[in-house]
This record gives structure tokens, sequence and C-alpha cells, in this order.
């Protein structure tokens, strides 16, 4: 890793680096607090941080906590004058202390955790204020469309060349979320309800280019004149889908701008409930290598004392079928699981699906995140998730206009392409709990969420939008990316 440099970024703002003084490795995540207050943020995964000091003296303290790490305590000033900040690993052997203690007994310890996993976890309601980033970056490795036959007037091998021509072969999207989430998570570990206050909401916005626009249109066009005994199929073998056009049906009476932010509103809190899975150690696919332990080896790295409870430091890897790598940290008095980092082993790979013209293959998966007990049970403080999905597809698609009839239906227009498509989507999503407070089922049940999510778009990011409010640093290629056209 090159040299890193703490700089002043504005008059108020501090931005520094956190490495492992061993290592000398960057560390993700590290808690960046100010002493005596709420207030503080997290290294991005690259280890990078930016906190803002306008409402505290040069001698006030900032504590920097990681799990594993002794803490670190720095004056405003000090951190100031720094160019680096290292942390020192906090871990013994038992040997250490206790003469000729043997190591922990893990299958024991991971028996343990999967006992008292329900009255560690579930049944948990918080009021928290919370920050989240979720991005995406779309790759088009492949896109060839060849016409083998139509007899629709507008669509001809011109207009579909240039709409493969036009189409960005990179997008990118990001949208960071400040808030208060109200999250009800059921004893029996159902789906967990979900309601949101936003402060302040910031996507990264995107332009439509003009060939695709008119692309889009001319679909819209054939789809609007479509009669009451008519209707559009789209087909790729034996596999079909009828076309929901609501051609003729009643416009709601919302405002078009009301209509998006209540759907963008309803994604939001869908795509939260759906990343969120990954922090219940009770599923399986995620959490595999503590439910199907003789799909690993574990090894025993040492003890920490975390708010004066004794932590054990387990290591695993896979054996012939896991599929994971990392660490994870066990509480001896409750076995809860407070700390865990976790990835795909060397050529391992989630889903890996080839069938018809068809692939679908994960990869790249990472999880990075941290417990704290809160209110008797423990709360999710951060996590980070990333995955990389390859798809493929390279088949025949055919967009069939059809009228109804007694028997078999006619087939009045048809539009038939070969496709040869390959795209790879990253995604990383971010959630930073950073304070939060005990609510009761009544008071989740009660509480009148707002029905629309106001976004505020930019063409890139700009950190003046979130000066003085605690975030998770964006990186350096969030900071450069300019907004591009949308991938239709």
């Amino acid at each position: 890793m090159s040299m890193c440099y703490f700089s002043s970024i504005a008059q108020t703002d501090l931005s520094g680096w956190v490495f492992d003084k061993k290592s000398n490795e960057s560390l993700a995540y590290v808690n960046i607090q100010f002493i005596n207050s709420s207030y503080g943020t997290l290294t991005n995964e690259f280890g990078h941080f930016t906190i803002n000091t306008s409402s505290f003296n040069t001698n006030d303290s900032i504590l920097l906590q990681h799990i594993g790490y002794y803490s670190k305590k720095m004056s405003v000033a000090d951190l100031s004058k720094n160019n680096k900040v290292y942390l020192e690993e906090d871990i013994f052997q038992l040997t250490e202390i206790v003469l000729l203690a043997s190591s922990p007994n893990i299958n024991s310890i991971i028996d343990s955790v999967l006992k008292y996993k329900n009255s560690n976890y579930n049944g948990f309601q918080t009021d928290a204020l919370a920050f989240t980033r979720d991005r995406y970056i779309n790759n088009i490795k492949t896109i060839e469309l060849e016409k083998k036959k139509t007899n629709i007037d507008v669509i001809d091998t011109d207009l579909m060349n240039n709409f493969r021509d036009k189409l960005p072969r990179e997008s990118y999207f990001y949208r960071d979320f400040l808030g208060r989430m109200y999250i009800n998570q059921p004893e029996d570990n159902s789906d967990i309800s979900l309601k949101i206050d936003a402060i302040k909401t910031v996507e990264l916005d995107t332009k439509e280019i003009d060939e695709l626009k008119y692309f889009n249109s001319v679909f819209d066009s054939l789809f609007s004149n479509t009669n009451q005994d008519e209707y559009w199929k789209v087909k790729s073998g034996l596999i079909g889908q009828t076309i929901d056009y609501n051609n003729g049906s009643q416009v709601d009476s919302l405002p078009d701008s009301t209509q998006t932010t209540q759907s963008t509103l309803k994604y939001f809190k869908s795509n939260f409930k759906s990343k969120f899975i990954v922090t219940d150690i009770g599923n399986d696919t995620f959490w595999e290598f503590i439910h199907k332990s003789k799909n690993y080896d574990y090894s025993y790295v040492g003890t920490v004392f975390i708010d004066y409870q004794e932590v054990y430091v387990i290591d695993f890897r896979p054996r012939k079928k896991g599929l994971y790598e990392g660490r994870f940290f066990v509480n001896l008095t409750d076995y809860a699981i407070i700390k865990s980092d976790f990835k795909y082993a060397k050529g391992r790979f989630g889903r890996n699906l080839r069938l018809m013209g068809l692939g679908y293959k994960e990869r790249d998966f990472s999880l990075s995140i941290a417990f704290e007990k809160k209110h008797v049970k423990y709360e999710v403080k951060y996590f980070s998730y990333s995955q990389t999905r390859d798809m493929s597809f390279n088949r025949a698609i055919s967009i069939q206009k059809r009228k109804k009839r007694f028997l078999i239906d006619k087939k009045i227009h048809e539009l038939k392409v070969d496709v040869n498509l390959i795209v790879s989507s990253s995604n990383t999503y971010e959630y930073l709990a950073i304070e939060s407070k005990p609510l009761s089922t009544n008071e989740f049940n009660l509480h009148i969420e707002e029905k629309i999510l106001d976004v505020i778009y930019v063409d890139q990011f700009d950190k003046s939008l979130w000066e003085g409010y605690p975030i998770i640093q964006p990186t350096e290629k969030m900071k450069q990316y300019k907004s591009k056209p949308k991938l239709y």
C-alpha cells in the first residue's frame, strides 16, 4: 500500500488512515468517536476516514476502537499532526495466563453459539440513528444483437445497432441515507418490520442518452397502441411472459413526483431488508461456517478482553466443501458472536449455474459485521456486505403482438433477435448504527412514518452535503466518479 497521510480537507475536518501496526495493512470499519459524545464515524473498507471537529476543542479526545485491537486515544491536536495511526492487536494465548492451559474446544463453542443465538439476537426492537450506503457497478462485457425476423417497420438493423453502440458499458449507482430506522425483529426470527424517517438521502443522478430515449419511446408507442383484445408477449424458446401494459387503465391521481418518491421509499425498505438477512446468524447460507462445522478447519488464535468480557478469537478455512474463510470473535460469557470478518475462500464461488444459454455466478463475497449488546439483546452496530454477480444470456428472444381468438391467438407482429449478453454487477452495502435506544412493540406500531423518501440527486459525490454529519467516508472512486447514462 502506498504511503498515506492526513490532510486538512476543511478548517474543521480531519482526514486520515488507520493501519495494523504489525502488518501495515489498512483497517476497515474502525470505530472513531469523540469521548463523552455520540458523534463519530467509521473508516471505510480501505481504512480511510474523515471526521468533523467543528463542535470540539483541540484538546478534546478521540477514541479509535477496533475489536481485536488495543484502543487508542488521541487529542484533536495530536490527530491533526500525525500522518498515520497504527493500532496494535490485543490478542494473547491462554498459555500466557494459565500454566499449561490447553486451547478451548472450538466445536463446543460453536455448539453453544447456536444454542444461545435466539436468546442473544432474536426479538429486539430498536430506534437507531443510522447511515446506509448502497453502491452498484454494472459492467457490460459483451453485447451482440442480430436481427432474425421483424415485421415492425420502426425497428430495423440500424436502430438496433445504434442502441448497442450507445449503451454505456459501465454504469455506477450509489445512494447514501441518514435517518432514524425503527426495526422490529420478532422472537421467531421471521421477517423484520421496518419504518424510517429520513434526515437526508443523496443519490447519484443519471443522464439519459437521446438515442436510448428514442429506443425506449418506440416500445412505449408500440405497447400503447394495443387494443383490448390484443396483448404483447416475450418468448425465449418454450419460456414466455405476457407484458402487462396498463393501456387505458385509470391513472393514479397522485402527482408523478409523489409516485416516484413513494416507489423510492418502497424500494429502499425492501432493499434494506434483503441485505439485513446477512446479519442473521441463524442463516445457514451466509453463516455456513458455524452451521456446517464438518466442512471447516478451525484454529484458536487467542483471547481478548472487550468491555471486561473474555472473548475467544477463532480463525477458519474450508475443507473440500466449505465456502468461506475468515475470523470470528465469541463472548465466553453468553456465547454471542460479537464480530466476524469472512469472505469466499480462494477458488470458491456461490451459486454457479449454466443452462440452455443462461449463466449465473456469484463471486467475491465478503462480510464484515459487528454486534453490540444494547437493551439485553445484541444489535447490529455495523455491517458491510459485498458481492459480484456474473450473468450471461445467449439465446433468441421473440417479442410478439397477438390478437385473442377462440382457439389459437393470432400473431400480428413479431421481432426476433439473437442476443449474446455478458454482464458483471458488483454491489456493496454498508450500514452503521450511530446511536440507538430501546423501542417497544407498541411504540413501533404507533409510529407513523413519512410516506415518501425525498432524494437529493447529484452528478458526483459532494462532501459539502454531508458536512457535520457522521457518515462512512466515501472511497476515492466515489469522489471522482461523475454520473453516466442510465443502463436500460
